[in-house]
């Protein structure tokens, strides 16, 4: 009796325990759908140009003046000249003016600006020279396979072009030999004796 008793009471336990657990679960689902819906049903308040207050806007345009600034060290002008160039600078002095130009030229977006800006330069000089380089080849293999010209012209173009890919480059050549210690002591000892000098 005692132990149907003990089960009655342990599976009675159970499912109260159960039926609770339950309860639990469906009121914090209710809540969480409670939650969803008021979050659904809040507005932002946003300001005349449609951004929500509050919320960051992130990182800062730059000026027409930042890119004027940054326009003019790209284009060789010394950080100062750039900024004189850029900005009204009637009432600073010459100390303002630079401290404020290292400022700018310190300012992360004026940097990533340069950089492309340098990056896209130095592309530019590179395929300039390609380019160059492959007209010039052209114009001499012309005039090298060119009946008319005269044999001495058409020689001297393929010497260029030759040189230019590196066929007749003067190369000196260096040998260097291992010194042996023993030789370089029998023949200091040589020249020695033949001084006059003792020979330890």
């Amino acid at each position: 009796m005692g132990i149907e008793n003990d089960i009655k009471e342990t599976a009675l336990n159970n499912s109260a325990e159960d039926s609770e657990r339950t309860s639990r679960n469906a009121e914090s689902e209710s809540l969480s759908e409670a939650i969803q819906s008021a979050v659904k049903r809040t507005v932002d308040k946003r300001t005349k140009d449609g951004r929500v207050i509050g919320v960051n806007k992130g990182e800062a345009r730059m000026t027409a003046k930042m890119r004027c600034f940054a326009s003019g060290v790209a284009q060789g002008l010394s950080p100062r000249e750039a900024y004189t160039k850029a900005y009204d600078t009637r009432r600073m002095g010459d100390a303002t003016i630079i401290s404020e130009a290292n400022r700018l030229m310190r300012d992360h977006r004026i940097n990533t600006l340069l950089e492309h800006v340098w990056e896209s330069v130095e592309q530019n000089i590179i395929d300039d020279a390609i380019a160059t380089r492959r007209k010039i080849m052209g114009e001499l293999l012309k005039h090298a396979d060119d009946d008319k010209a005269r044999l001495g012209d058409r020689l001297k173009s393929l010497e260029l072009m030759g040189r230019a890919i590196g066929m007749f480059t003067d190369k000196s050549e260096v040998k260097t030999e291992a010194v042996d210690t023993e030789q370089l002591k029998r023949e200091l000892d040589e020249h020695l004796h033949k001084f006059g000098k003792p020979v330890h």
